[in-house]
């Protein structure tokens, strides 16, 4: 199968499906730091070195731990869902775009509600460790008029 080249960039299946796991792995890793109690190190090792999530504006590796820390997490926590996973070739890598519900689990019987909704749009890069998010930038869905 020859690989997708849109705007010079080449993508194999492969990556796709790579790239497809690291958009999956996201939420695993903030909300329950794929099973460990830290998420910190799990959410901070999707990121390339250098990588920056957007909004609140973070980059790098320490910086990221952080910020997953600040984020209500745990084993219990069922939070994020991203869905509509859209993947284009692009030259310096991937670029991708996907919706984002965070569910707020209710506690003791009470029922859950949502937290948040929007989207995010990614730029991936591919490492010697697999491909990873170069920057991730969260759009928080808005009602009424817009900035």
């Amino acid at each position: 199968m020859e690989p997708f080249r849109p705007g010079g960039g080449t993508l194999t299946p492969t990556d796709y499906l790579d790239i497809q796991q690291l958009v999956a792995s996201y939420g695993q890793a903030l909300d329950s730091g794929i099973g460990r109690d830290d998420n910190g190190d799990a959410y901070a090792g999707l990121f390339a070195p250098n990588g920056v999530f957007g909004r609140p504006y973070t980059t790098g590796y320490e910086a990221l731990v952080g910020l997953a820390r600040t984020q209500p997490h745990g084993r219990h926590y069922v939070r994020h869902f991203l869905t509509n996973i859209v993947i284009d070739p692009a030259p310096d890598g991937a670029r991708g775009r996907q919706y984002l519900v965070v569910v707020d689990i209710g506690e003791g019987g009470k029922p859950s509600s949502v937290l948040l909704g929007g989207h995010y749009e990614d730029v991936y890069v591919k490492t010697t460790s697999g491909w990873k998010f170069s920057s991730r930038t969260l759009y928080p869905a808005r009602t009424g008029a817009q900035p």
